[in-house]
């Protein structure tokens, strides 16, 4: 009989089931059954590779048109809205749906890519075990965030969620924390003190941090955007017209991947721009370009160091991670944290990253080559394995 694992997600941005499809591909070549519970937006995709693909309610912040609107996410966390239920019962409802499959998975290892109803779940079940003096199931949560660095106003609001997500976050047996040790942390402002987990581990980026080569082209930017549908297409519509008239000022060209799954293509004189690229297609373009402007998730910010490319992040308003992977980016010497209400100074930007460009180049290149000496997928692994 084969060993069995049972995998959920968050479900804010991609991030999180990218993670989680890279440990299952892995898991799967060497005779693992996966199982996965996800939300809706997820489902699709997971069941071209997986055919045990299990539906669970979905729990993510409220967004508008402008980002992740903060305020009414968290009065959202007791009080419904007229569209949405409050946040407490739709932990609640992907709780029990969560406790539902586990119990009749009966999985031997239960990976949590950043989903907290998953870790409470556990951590009831784990107690169970020890009261029956039964086997206890295993659990590994991977993970880039732990405690956000949220603003002084929502410190009040966000104190006693924040409290229980890392009393349950102890109770996993390992905490596989996507990112390099401190000191080179890109994610250290969604850190807190590591300290307080006896269980966390550093990895390593999912990235493949091997030195990306390609033709380079100093005069094209390549830019990726993240999160939701709504926010892809609002970052668009925000940079489409000055990049066309910076790009035509200063003999550019600029290139961007809605990543959508949709059949787009829009193309005038100095821009390209796709519904959706494969991921060797981007290796290419990212390879291939002067720079790369993006939102700041932690994948997208290590695959532009891989390719030693500086990064101007324009975070998603009040998206507290990338805000803080951009003050990072910046503070490390790897790119510049520009917020999207100074968006007008695109150009000024760019212009100045290009005079200090061999510096940026210098910084990039010793950053890669340590980061190239950590496998976070393969450690993740590793670690899941010597609970099977």
């Amino acid at each position: 009989m084969s060993d069995t694992v049972l995998i959920t997600t968050a479900d804010i941005g991609i991030g999180h089931f990218t993670r989680a499809r890279m440990i299952a591909e892995r898991l799967k070549r060497d005779g693992v059954e996966i199982h996965f519970c996800l939300s809706k937006r997820y489902l699709s995709e997971a069941r071209k590779q997986f055919k045990n693909v299990h539906e669970v309610p979905g729990l993510s912040w409220l967004e508008n048109s402008y980002g992740v609107d903060m305020i009414r996410s968290f009065l959202n966390i007791l009080i419904p809205t007229k569209n949405e239920p409050s946040l407490i019962m739709k932990f609640i409802a992907k709780y029990r749906a969560i406790r539902t499959f586990c119990d009749m998975i009966e999985p031997d290892v239960v990976i949590s890519d950043g989903d907290i109803p998953t870790l409470r779940r556990i951590k009831r079940k784990k107690e169970q075990q020890r009261r029956r003096k039964e086997h206890e199931v295993k659990c590994v949560f991977n993970t880039n965030t732990i405690r956000p660095d949220y603003p002084y106003i929502l410190k009040l609001f966000a104190w006693l969620p924040q409290y229980f997500s890392e009393g349950y976050m102890k109770a996993a047996d390992k905490i596989t924390f996507a990112d390099l040790p401190p000191g080179k942390t890109i994610s250290a402002y969604s850190l807190g003190d590591p300290r307080k987990f006896s269980n966390l581990e550093f990895v390593g980026p999912f990235t493949d941090m091997r030195r990306q080569s390609g033709i380079e082209d100093d005069r094209s930017i390549l830019v990726l955007t993240s999160g939701t549908e709504g926010n892809r297409k609002r970052f668009y519509r925000k940079v489409q017209h000055i990049m066309d008239e910076f790009c035509r000022q200063d003999d550019r060209t600029w290139t961007m991947a809605l990543g959508l799954d949709v059949d787009y293509y829009h193309k005038n004189d100095v821009h390209e721009v796709f519904g959706y690229l494969d991921e060797a297609e981007l290796k290419k373009r990212r390879a291939k370009c002067g720079l790369v402007l993006h939102n700041g998730s932690i994948n997208t910010t290590f695959e532009a160091i891989a390719c030693e490319k500086a990064s101007i992040v324009i975070p998603t308003n009040n998206q507290l991670e990338q805000v803080g992977n951009a003050r990072r980016v910046e503070e490390l010497g790897l790119g510049v944290y520009l917020p999207e209400k100074r968006l007008n100074e695109l150009p000024f930007v760019v212009r100045s990253m290009d005079q200090n460009r061999d510096g940026f180049t210098r910084r990039l290149e010793r950053f890669r080559e340590y980061a190239e000496g950590f496998d976070g997928l393969e450690e993740t692994v590793k670690y899941i394995k010597s609970f099977l």
